[in-house]
């Protein structure tokens, strides 16, 4: 049969030269680390995003019709909404929050390559740490934009409401 044998280089065994794999396992696990997190927020924000929509549609629902048809099963369904809404935010704030440690570790990942050497595997997490901080600064912003748009639809629903009950009155 065949035998094997394993050859070690001695060169390959210096302190320099494992100090770069163990950076590039560091650096491994820090990009996973990151991908993984930001997955998980885009999963949250996806949900959260429909959330506010379907909110936001009951809301420019109710904002056309009189307080008189303003019944039950719409007050459900708004309810409805919110508590998804208050869920789906928590675990987006846990995520985030997360996020800001994920950072600190890939950070500090990045700097303890560059000075060991491993500048190639520094270069390619500095980049995907920006391509992930680029890419939820867009969600962010467009979850805070759907959530100025919650509060000026519920303001609209509040100001009709009133406008109506006021009509009742004076009749």
């Amino acid at each position: 049969m065949f035998s094997r044998k394993i050859l070690f280089n001695p060169k390959e065994l210096t302190h320099e030269n494992l100090i770069h794999q163990a950076c590039s396992m560091s650096v491994n696990a820090a990009s996973q680390l990151l991908t993984q997190t930001v997955i998980a927020i885009f999963e949250i924000t996806k949900n959260y995003r429909s959330a506010l929509k379907k909110l936001a549609s009951v809301l420019e629902e109710v904002s056309t019709l009189p307080s008189i048809g303003f019944q039950e099963d719409i007050a459900d369904t708004i309810i409805e909404c919110r508590n998804i809404i208050s869920e789906e935010k928590r675990q987006l704030n846990e995520l985030l929050s997360l996020m800001e440690y994920v950072e600190k570790v890939v950070i500090a990942t990045i700097e303890t390559s560059y000075i060991a050497g491993a500048q190639t595997a520094c270069e390619i997490l500095s980049e995907r740490l920006h391509s992930a901080n680029t890419l939820l600064e867009n969600e962010k912003r467009e979850i805070k934009e759907l959530e100025e748009e919650i509060v000026r639809l519920q303001k609209l629903v509040i100001l009709n409401t009133k406008i109506e009950s006021d009509e009742q009155e004076k009749k």
